[in-house]
């Protein structure tokens, strides 16, 4: 071969290689890339908006290119079709918000949930209705016009109350189903007989209005237990990151009994409502979380099995075949 043709030759090849290395797709090297962490959660969720307001996650996150979208949904089915659609990959709430979205097939995890010791109240919840109503006892709900939110711990609480009243959920009642902040408005305009609702709701609904406790979450004896849920295929993919988000989220509830004062203050400007109803709120709730395990999976499986024999689900949830027992322990 003469040195022209190996000139020729040696031209094309590098000819080649510029050609490609302009035109080659824009490929970010792994560790480079950037992954957005989408989170559902409610106003007013306290472990998440704890988490949220500490930036704790954040944090812990950053170091491996991950960054957190905090997504804020007014009612449980909202969250759940998000989490279904993909458009969400981790859910902050009640756990019969993902047991329900489970019975519908949507592809979850359980990675941490609790409270699992007394009193098992996550948050109080009560029925109010308003000093003058005629409704004394749980079997003059019958044919009462009561606010709840749909497809959660509210309506399970509800249907319980129902029953224990002597009567069937809904078919005996009218259930209106709004969001926690519509639902003290119905109330308040007096649109409704009753309200299911949560704290601080309840403390600011008997301290604006004339509204007494029909019944509450503990005396129905229903246990009241929060719940972090992942989509199955960002479980699958990102171990690490959900390892990583269980160990920040176990860390929510110690810190919030040791720092009782800062979080209702760091609530009231997160969410609204006063300090001193965050006080109320926080010291008869828990927000201790725990990976679960088989200590811990009774309590679930109880609220499964609560929510089928109300009627609030349609399918039997096996709730041991939906966790995720490989969550680290925080450090």
């Amino acid at each position: 071969m003469n040195r022209k043709a190996i000139f020729y030759g040696l031209g094309l090849v590098i000819a080649v290689t510029l050609a490609w290395l302009v035109l080659r797709p824009s490929v970010v090297p792994a560790r480079e890339q950037k992954l957005v962490l989408r989170i559902s959660h409610f106003r007013p969720g306290v472990p998440a908006t704890v988490q949220k307001a500490r930036g704790s996650l954040e944090k812990a996150l950053a170091p491996h290119g991950v960054t957190v979208q905090w997504d804020e949904f007014k009612v449980t089915t909202e969250s759940m079709l998000a989490l279904s659609s993909g458009a969400i990959d981790v859910a902050v709430g009640g756990v019969e918000g993902s047991i329900a979205a489970i019975a519908s097939g949507v592809p979850l995890k359980i990675v941490a949930a609790g409270p699992h010791q007394a009193p098992k109240t996550g948050w109080y919840t009560a029925i109010l209705v308003r000093d003058e109503s005629p409704i004394r006892a749980l079997g003059d709900l019958k044919d009462k016009k009561i606010a709840v939110g749909k497809g959660g711990f509210s309506e399970a609480i509800l249907a319980l109350a129902v029953r224990k009243g002597g009567h069937r959920y809904p078919d005996e009642v009218q259930p209106v189903y709004l969001s926690s902040a519509d639902a003290v408005g119905a109330f308040t305009a007096g649109a409704v007989d009753a309200i299911l609702t949560l704290d601080p709701y309840v403390p600011s609904i008997q301290r604006d209005l004339h509204a007494r406790i029909l019944t509450d979450n503990e005396q129905l004896g229903y246990p009241t237990i929060w719940c972090v849920s992942v989509q199955e295929k960002f479980a699958r993919q990102h171990p690490d990151v959900v390892d990583l988000v269980v160990q920040e989220f176990l860390k929510v509830g110690p810190w919030v009994a040791e720092h009782r004062g800062e979080a209702a203050t760091s609530l009231a400007s997160a969410v609204g409502f006063d300090a001193t109803l965050w006080e109320t709120t926080l010291e008869r709730a828990s927000y201790v979380l725990t990976p679960p395990d088989p200590a811990t999976l009774p309590d679930l499986q109880y609220v499964a099995e609560q929510l089928l024999e109300l009627g609030v689900i349609r399918t039997p949830v096996n709730v041991s075949e939906h966790v995720l027992q490989r969550a680290a322990k925080p450090r």
